[in-house]
């Protein structure tokens, strides 16, 4: 499945459950992806983007220092944008909703790669076929 239909998916199952307020985070690539979805398919224009480098440059990208200064956490969803797990770690500590849009994208590549190497591993093990003279 494409990124975009895995974060339409995402965003639609969210939307079912009546979630209407949302964080982007982080900005990269597949936040972007996120933030036009939002826009173009479900019509949403006021959503929080949060990107530890790029709220240097735009002052409509805010940093995680916003997560620590907001009061009501809880009416949020953030749409966690991003194949690195290490960056979800600065999202512990907040009472906050976190859709992880990779989470099962990750699992099957960590699988695929694990299924990958025990077949090289079986292959290694087996005797080399020996040809009778």
């Amino acid at each position: 499945m494409s990124k975009f239909f895995v974060i339409r998916n995402k965003i639609k199952e969210q939307f079912d459950q009546g979630e209407r307020q949302f964080i982007i985070f982080p900005y990269g690539e597949n936040g972007i992806l996120a933030n036009t979805i939002l826009k173009e398919c479900f019509g949403m224009d006021k959503v929080i983007i949060i990107d530890n480098e790029l709220y240097r440059y735009n002052p409509m990208i805010k940093s995680m220092k916003y997560l620590k200064e907001e009061s009501d956490l809880k009416k949020y969803t953030v749409l966690f944008a991003s194949y690195n797990e290490e960056l979800l770690k600065e999202l512990s500590g907040f009472e906050i909703k976190i859709v992880d849009l990779f989470k099962e994208a990750r699992e099957d590549e960590f699988h695929q790669e694990k299924i990958r190497k025990e077949r090289e591993l079986a292959l290694l093990r087996k005797p080399a076929n020996k040809k009778s003279s």
